[in-house]
């Protein structure tokens, strides 16, 4: 679907039904864990790596916008090559489901990369302006919901979680 959409995919080698097997082209470049890692480990954030998070948010979108969900977005099932950014791991994607899901996944799940509330806020802030560029508000609003955040509770430290959602709920109460 994401290549029909004309959307970055890699190109598909090789399909076996029988063998539940599919073959993908590698996609070089780096995966967006290791983007995140230079975000949270140094002292100072580079404008060049908050704008690789804005593209990540606005390429979900996109793909939200068709009505499809990815089902999996860690950092480390996104890829990073040539400008353009590659959701790989979508065997749990589908048409139809949670988006607010997909979202909630990729900035709270994320928060175990770093113990910095004020970093988390950068990175969350970010994310949803890049969503905000094409996708629809109401998916920022759903993730402010507890369901979706106590989940990551055993993941990511409480304080960057309630950073993360702070910044989701400024967002969804700017844009009534």
């Amino acid at each position: 679907r994401l290549s029909k959409w004309n959307l970055p995919s890699p190109k598909i080698i090789y399909i076996s039904l029988a063998d539940k097997l599919l073959l993908t082209e590698y996609i070089p470049g780096q995966t967006f864990d290791e983007v995140l890692s230079q975000i949270f480990s140094k002292d100072d954030v580079e404008p060049s790596t908050l704008e690789v998070c804005r593209s990540v948010g606005k390429a979900m979108a996109e793909i939200h916008n068709r009505g499809m969900v990815l089902g999996d977005p860690k950092p480390e099932n996104i890829k990073l090559f040539d400008s353009k950014v590659y959701f790989l791991d979508l065997e749990q994607s589908s048409m139809g489901g949670d988006q607010a899901w997909d979202l909630a996944e990729l900035l709270y799940f994320t928060g175990h990369m770093t113990l910095s509330g004020k970093k988390a806020e950068l990175y969350a802030s970010s994310i949803l302006d890049g969503y905000l560029e094409v996708g629809r508000g109401e998916i920022i609003r759903k993730i402010t919901d507890a369901k979706y955040i106590r989940v990551f509770t055993m993941v990511a430290p409480p304080n960057v979680l309630l950073a993360i959602s702070k910044v989701c709920k400024n967002y969804s109460t700017h844009m009534l």
